[in-house]
């Protein structure tokens, strides 16, 4: 842009400017100084501008005519840069021409505008009500219609904007502001803003007048909703705490978070660890965002988790030598069973052979005793026979 540097000067000398009317306790016409830009924050909706700034080609040859509905003026808007330097035109794109092709529809009244830059056409939806607009071009000193551009169509299919339920400046850990913002039907998140809209934050918030306040907010929480969307990447997690790893979450019982009964600028987390009652102190700051949690009784155990983590840590290991000696005294009575079993086998085995061997002994004597018997009686038969036959009587 051959103008940049005067532009830029221009742009300096307003600032220092300004600067010196605040210094001696005047008045700033910003309006004035802004110019036909829109304002940063301005909570109107400028969608139909936007779309109708991405049609003009300077390749092509085409840009936009906007006629009000008497048809009585219109507004061009060139590709950019076309209005640059003053009384130039860009080849095929005669701003002459154009007024005098519209001077022939009884339209004297004729404004041109760069598709974007400090000549833009910057005007609110509002401003298109009531309008036609057409995509057109150059023919000698006639215009030549391309096609005709919608304008009901771009405003209708502007996508839905969420509703934004809740939207506020916290602070993190290192007191550095962040934008908390939670969408309906979604979870809440928080992104760090650029240092001027965390100043139009607080300017918004500390406005009397409720009305411009609240469409500061929205088109706040609106644009850095919008950003997040395009950018998961700036999310950050500001609300929830990280519990520490180690950490067993079961063991905490019945957390809650409260105030100080008799003071109430002390705040306090308090569970029950394996039956053991704990109370700790905590912030102000982690108090407030337990409000903002998506689930509060997460929330407070997590913050809980934190606080008890040391105690945590001590009874899971108490827990864990306490069923490692348990193992170690089972496996030593089951040794010492196992064992003595053994000894009373070994005993039950050296008696059972005994007993067989006496039984054999006793059984053969009785049976060597029985035997004797028989021979004896063997004998004494044979005795009486013999005497029998010499004629002895017994």
């Amino acid at each position: 842009n051959p103008k940049m540097m005067a532009v830029l000067e221009k742009d300096v000398n307003n600032s220092i400017e300004q600067i010196e009317k605040h210094l001696l306790g005047q008045e700033v016409d910003y309006a004035k100084v802004r110019g036909a830009r829109p304002a940063l924050f301005d909570a109107k909706d400028y969608t139909v501008a936007s779309k109708m700034a991405q049609l003009p080609n300077v390749e092509t040859k085409e840009f936009v005519i906007i006629r009000n509905a008497e048809k009585t003026a219109a507004d061009v808007i060139l590709p950019e840069g076309a209005t640059l330097p003053e009384g130039a035109s860009l080849p095929g794109m005669s701003k002459e021409r154009i007024a005098h092709a519209l001077a022939k529809e009884n339209i004297k009244e004729v404004h041109f505008y760069n598709a974007g830059g400090s000549q833009g056409l910057y005007k609110d939806n509002d401003y298109f009500a009531g309008k036609t607009a057409t995509l057109t071009k150059l023919k000698q000193w006639d215009l030549l219609p391309r096609h005709v551009v919608d304008i009901s169509s771009q405003y209708l299919n502007v996508e839905k904007k969420p509703l934004i339920e809740r939207f506020r400046a916290i602070p993190d850990d290192s007191h550095r502001w962040a934008f908390n913002i939670k969408a309906k039907g979604e979870g809440q998140f928080s992104v760090y803003p650029a240092k001027e809209y965390l100043n139009a934050y607080f300017t918004a918030r500390n406005n009397p007048n409720k009305a411009e306040k609240d469409k500061m907010m929205s088109s706040l929480a609106q644009r850095y909703y919008a950003v997040a969307q395009a950018h998961p990447e700036i999310k950050k997690e500001l609300i929830m705490p990280k519990v520490p790893e180690g950490v067993d979450m079961s063991k905490l019982t019945g957390t809650t978070i409260g105030r100080d009964k008799d003071d109430h600028s002390k705040v306090f987390v308090q569970s029950t660890v394996d039956g053991a009652f704990h109370k700790e102190p905590i912030t102000m700051a982690q108090y407030q965002r337990m409000w903002l949690a998506d689930d509060m009784q997460d929330y407070k155990k997590a913050v809980a988790a934190n606080a008890f983590a040391s105690v945590i840590k001590s009874a899971k290991a108490q827990q864990e030598a306490d069923e490692g000696l348990k193992i170690v005294d089972n496996s030593n009575v089951k040794d010492v069973a196992g064992h003595s079993g053994k000894q009373e086998q070994g005993h039950s085995e050296s008696h059972s052979d005994g007993g067989s061997s006496d039984s054999d002994d006793k059984s053969e004597s009785e049976g060597q005793g029985v035997s004797d018997a028989s021979s004896k009686q063997v004998d004494k038969n044979k005795s009486e026979e013999e005497n029998k036959s010499r004629g002895f009587h017994m």
